[in-house]
């Protein structure tokens, strides 16, 4: 397991952007706490949990029960609430032989919820319990119902159109890592607010609210949040909008960090629009907001709860979509996925805010019981998305809808239509609802870290949620398959559905989407290298991601789409022959002369590997790093003796580390393990052999 620190950066800076200025914004490091803690320092602490537990489990996994003690202590500390970490402190303890202290921190993990009797009993780490006179009473403990006790949120009063996120109207929520805050308006308040103006100007649509206002046919926005997230840097003009509450930060909330920049942390009680006009700058992992979350399997699948929890927020792309490549011009399409979760909008600061106004216009024109049906059933986003895309000027048609046009990863402000917006949401009823798109992975080809790709890890998957899938390509096979399926697909009127899955940005040649059902509903992507292209023919914006698009219609509407997306790095350069079979891959990194790539989820490598092949055999490569050559097997291992035919009979493994350099990302670097594996080969034209055994380096 690789220190943490070798690839963690335990500060995160956001900064403002303006034409005129920029302000770095640095958020509390990791372990530095106010004196009086709050629950809004409990994010951080589950973050800095995380990173620990796996670092746990590998040392106890190496039999280091006395190095892994003390982490388990300090994680029931931070989290003296969760159930998991007094489990972990119980395992460590009992290996140590300190049964009583076991048996305490077990059971205080069942009492906080960790009802698991099965894995109790069966984990060999609390063999030491069984004999202890508690022992049964733990595990009858385990088998009662219950789980970990949710924790109620007492609302906080809307005051004069703010809603103040506090510490008495705010918990946090270990299974969804995610802050949840509530609030509410008194009855007077709704009353009054239903007789104000829904907005003030906004052209053509906004004449239009006005009029279905005094229709009471248009059910206004007493229900709608504005979260401003990038401290009033750039502000929707919510004074057009009396009926919006604005969400604002106490002073604790602020102190952690918690009131601009991404807004992955918080949960609201209510409808929410959102934005932040800030980036990460001035480091060598600067990005959008946007990019910064599909960044993060944890970022990602906290978005997409918001999505489904009625949020939405808007975030500028600022360097992460401009024309050129390696910051030449620009970087082109950087984003490693595409997500119907956020809006993401061209250009830097304010150029959100045209669409969030747009979409509170949208919002109030659904009729009351539309409102309240979509939003009850989480698809007040989905269906939100859906009249966006399919009201863009670009968008005339449902040809146009089902093709890359209408699904950009960015978007632009001269797309926007407010008034075919909602217009189309007006029309809605409840009987006519549009219905939502939900894909899973059934199976997908798996490839070996250290074999067909390098790095610290296991990094291809980048997230998988139900409304997105994404996917870095770094295996150097040339071809991948991944089955699906959007059987999870939902119409709230029970209408039938039929599928459409539509690639929107790629090499038609390269993908094929093969039906796996008679409906269409499962379908099987063969997917085949790309290397970097234009988004769209002829479009001077070029990309290293492939997006397919998911889409269910029910009759009357085609859905928000999900997306699968597949990216292939920049950093590589890959020689396939006529069969399909690698036969060398260069790796450089920007500052190496190479193309610039993503290193929050690539780690910069600095060689080449030529591929040695017999026959259809892949007997391994020659990696060059300047003069030094080095042979590996086709497992992986690094070559110390051959055979008089030249085939590998031992070999050392060698893992990956990510090496900190200065103000730089950091660098992929091998190391030898103390792991030598013995190879043995069927007949002389076996080339490729297999390991009969293994042994340690003395």
């Amino acid at each position: 397991m690789p220190n943490l620190q070798e690839h963690q950066n335990p500060v995160r800076q956001v900064a403002l952007f303006s034409v005129r200025a920029v302000m770095v914004v640095c958020l509390i490091p990791a372990g530095a706490y106010p004196a009086e803690e709050s629950v809004f320092d409990l994010p951080h602490k589950f973050a800095r949990v995380q990173q620990m537990r796996p670092v746990i489990v590998a040392l106890m996994r190496q039999k280091k029960f006395a190095e892994a003690e003390p982490l388990a202590v300090q994680s029931t500390e931070l989290l003296p609430d969760d159930p998991l970490s007094f489990y972990y402190l119980a395992c460590t303890e009992s290996r140590l032989g300190n049964t009583q202290q076991a048996i305490d921190h077990l059971g205080k993990a069942i009492e906080l919820g960790f009802r698991r009797r099965e894995i109790i009993s069966a984990d060999a780490n609390l063999l030491n319990l069984h004999v202890h006179r508690k022992w049964n009473d733990i595990l009858n403990q385990a088998s009662q119902p219950g789980g970990q006790r949710r924790k109620e949120i007492v609302p906080g009063q809307i005051q004069d159109g703010v809603a103040l996120v506090k510490e008495a109207n705010t918990v946090f929520d270990e299974n969804t890592q995610l802050l949840r805050s509530a609030f509410i308006r008194s009855r007077e308040e709704n009353t009054r607010l239903r007789k104000a103006g829904i907005v003030k100007g906004f052209g053509k649509a906004g004449e239009l609210l006005q009029r279905w206002q005094q229709e009471g046919t248009a059910v206004g926005l007493t229900r709608v949040l504005y979260d401003n997230h990038d401290t009033d840097h750039s502000n929707m003009n919510y004074k057009a909008f009396p009926q919006l509450a604005r969400i604002e930060f106490n002073d604790a909330a602020k102190r952690a960090g918690l009131h601009h920049g991404l807004q992955e942390s918080f949960l609201f009680n209510g409808i929410v629009l959102g934005n932040s006009s800030t980036a990460v700058t001035g480091s060598p992992y600067w990005r959008s907001l946007t990019r910064l979350a599909y960044s993060s399997s944890t970022s990602a699948v906290k978005l997409s709860k918001q999505y489904v929890n009625n949020h939405l927020y808007v975030y500028p792309e600022h360097r992460d979509y401009d024309v050129g490549h390696n910051g030449s011009g620009g970087y082109g399409d950087v984003f490693a996925a595409n997500t119907p979760f956020v809006v993401t909008t061209n250009g830097s600061s304010r150029s959100d805010r045209p669409f969030l106004e747009a979409f509170a216009c949208t919002l109030a024109a659904m009729r009351p019981d539309v409102f309240g049906k979509l939003a009850e059933t989480g698809m007040l986003m989905p269906t939100l998305q859906m009249i966006f895309r399919r009201c863009n000027r670009q968008v005339q048609s449902d040809g146009d809808y089902l093709s890359g046009r209408a699904h950009p990863v960015v978007f632009g402000g001269k797309q926007l239509q407010p008034e075919k917006m909602v217009r189309m949401a007006h029309e809605l009823t409840t009987d006519t609802l549009p219905p939502v798109a939900r894909i899973q992975v059934v199976s997908e080809d798996h490839f070996r870290v250290g074999a067909d790709y390098f790095d610290i890890g296991p990094r291809e998957e980048l997230f998988t949620t139900l409304y997105a899938v994404a996917r870095i390509a770094r295996a150097v096979q040339y071809e991948r398959k991944m089955q699906l399926t959007a059987t999870a697909s939902e119409d709230l009127n029970r209408r039938p559905l039929t599928w459409r899955w539509v690639l929107l940005q790629g090499d038609k040649d390269r993908v094929t989407i093969t039906p796996k059902s008679s409906d269409n509903r499962a379908v099987e992507i063969t997917i085949q290298y790309h290397d970097r292209r234009p988004i769209q023919p002829r479009s001077p914006m070029e990309t290293n991601r492939v997006d397919i698009g998911a889409f269910v219609h029910n009759g009357l509407y085609w859905s928000a789409p999900a997306f699968v997306s597949f990216y292939f790095p920049d950093n590589e350069q890959r020689v396939y022959d006529e069969q399909e079979r690698v036969q060398s891959v260069s790796w450089l990194d920007l500052a190496s002369g190479g193309n610039y790539v993503d290193p929050m989820i690539i780690t910069p490598i600095r060689w080449q590997d030529e591929y040695v092949w017999h026959v259809d055999q892949l007997t391994g490569w020659i990696r060059r790093r300047g003069k030094q050559t080095q042979r590996f097997t086709a497992d992986g291992a690094l070559v110390l003796t051959k055979d008089k035919l030249g085939r590998p009979l031992t070999a050392q493994a060698v893992t990956y580390v990510a090496m900190a350099r200065d103000k730089k990302p950091p660098l992929l670097k091998q190391r030898r393990t103390d792991e030598i594996r013995h190879y043995a080969y069927a007949d002389d034209n076996d080339f490729q052999g297999h390991v009969v055994r293994q042994t340690r380096k003395e």
